[in-house]
Parts: C-alpha cells; structure tokens; sequence
C-alpha cells in the first residue's frame, strides 16, 4: 500500500473513496475499505463521472453498491455528498481524506465540494502534486490526497508510460468492440484487427501508438465504454 494513502487514512476522520462510474467494481480497492474499517474511521462512496453513463447504466450500479453519484462537470450530487460529510461529523471538528485510483475523479471531486478551482486538475491519471488542505466549512478541513492507489488497476499508469498498452487497450476493447469500430470508424475483426487498423489510418508507427490513442480517449471520456 502507498505510504501516503496509508498516512490520509490515518491522519482523517472521514474518507471518500472516489470510483470511476464507468467500471465500478475495479474501481473499488477492497484492501483499503477493510483498513478503514479496521481502523474505525467512516467512510463514502462518491461515484465519479456520472455524466459519462447513461441512467439506466446508473440505475444498475445502485442496485448493486452503496454511494453518492457525483459529477464535477455538472456539480450533479455534490450537495448531497456534503450534505453527508456534515451530517457524519456531526459537532466534531473533523478531516476528510480523498483517496482512489488514478483518473478516477479525486481533484475535480474536491474543486467541485469547494465550489471554485483550488487544485490543479487534468485528464492524465497520478496528476496531482503534493498534499492540499482546504477548509471546506467552519469544522470540515478537507484533505487532497497526493497519493494513489496503483496497484491492482489495470489503467492505473499514464498511457505513455505504460510497457505494454496493448494490454488495458485489448481489455477495453473487448468490453464493446463495436462501440471502439464506431468511434474510430473502423471494421476491424478482433482486438488485434483494430489496433492494426488504428495504426494504418493513423499513420503510427506500431500498435502500441495505437492502443495508446484508445487508452487516452477513454481516459477523457471521449471513447465512452463502461461495464461493472
């Protein structure tokens, strides 16, 4: 487990564990929901990027788990998000901790809970630099995790830096191979097929140039594919 993770969950009375609308369930670290609890501290859902899911796709994902629907595009669910955090801290002066995968919304979540920008944000996952504290209200300090969780997510890494991108990019290919012909206006076969058509009509050099274009569009929300 990251260090810093570690350090947020001890330091904070209450966490947000922040996950991707779009895969719910791998978004979801089981590891550090079991710490947290072992520790006692109270913990929230906030599931991100709401807006990139449809509502039924929403619907089924509330069936099967428990948290705040939230998009910092729209400020849907932020009031109801905050709501929470004040009812769970009562009179108590309290922290509360960020913490989530790469790319699964924690900066824009925490600009949206203050109201204006105070973090830097982006569409490149591990973007955020350093610990922030900002006071969300009179007893509320809230803490912006400079740590990820990396381990045990499959786009956990930027797109550059990844060895081998062909594996997420076959993975998300798989998940709607039509949807990735339709975007790319392509009509490749199989997963292989389509990395290799992506390089022909772009000009790349190699399929890994070409699962990479995949891997940053889905990261923008740009290539819209979810599942649980």
């Amino acid at each position: 487990m990251n260090r810093r993770i570690a350090n947020v969950i001890n330091s904070c009375d209450i966490l947000i564990e922040v996950i991707d609308a779009r895969c719910p369930n791998e978004t979801i670290n089981k590891e550090i929901e079991q710490l947290i609890k072992k520790k006692r501290k109270q913990m929230i859902r906030a599931i991100s990027k709401v807006d990139l899911i449809p509502k039924w796709f929403a619907k089924e994902i509330a069936k099967k788990m428990n948290g705040f629907f939230v998009s910092s595009k729209n400020k849907t669910g932020i009031k109801k998000l905050l709501t929470e955090i004040e009812r769970q801290a009562g009179k108590k002066e309290v922290y509360v901790g960020i913490i989530g995968y790469p790319n699964t919304g924690k900066s824009f979540l925490t600009n949206a809970l203050k109201g204006r920008k105070k973090v830097s944000v982006g569409p490149k996952p591990g973007h955020t630099r350093g610990q922030q504290f900002i006071r969300l209200k009179e007893g509320i300090m809230l803490v912006d995790s400079p740590g990820t969780i990396e381990k045990g997510y499959l786009f956990a890494q930027m797109p550059e830096k990844m060895v081998n991108p062909s594996i997420p990019a076959v993975y998300l290919i798989k998940k709607n191979i039509s949807k990735v012909k339709k975007f790319y206006s392509i009509d490749g076969k199989n997963p292989n097929d389509v990395l290799e058509e992506i390089k022909k009509k772009r000009n790349y050099k190699d399929t890994d140039d070409s699962a990479r274009r995949i891997l940053y569009d889905w990261n923008a929300g740009r290539l819209n594919i979810f599942w649980i």
